[in-house]
């Protein structure tokens, strides 16, 4: 996916909104819907909240072929949490 987001011009280690990204992949909404279950008019609202699950939003990456990792920074030092969705005996989602 990384050769695939530098042919496109997409640099990681950016912020992207998920419309952005997702246009960047070369998917359409509908794509993502079909891959995550849900339906268009979802996948649309979700890329519009400022608030969302991390649950769908995994599922959401899932569908772009990738997955979310959520870190925490304490004093400058930043700790990396479970990359989602989980699949393991401790957190199985």
């Amino acid at each position: 996916m990384e050769n695939e987001l530098r042919k496109r011009g997409v640099k990681t280690g950016r912020r992207y909104a998920l419309k952005t990204l997702r246009i960047a992949l070369g998917k359409t909404q509908a794509d993502v819907a079909r891959s995550a279950h849900m339906s268009q008019g979802d996948v649309s609202k979700l890329e519009d909240r400022a608030d969302v699950k991390l649950s769908t939003l995994a599922r959401y990456a899932a569908a772009l072929g990738g997955s979310v990792e959520v870190s925490i920074s304490v004093n400058s030092r930043r700790y990396l949490l479970h990359a989602y969705p989980v699949d393991t005996q401790e957190g199985r989602r």
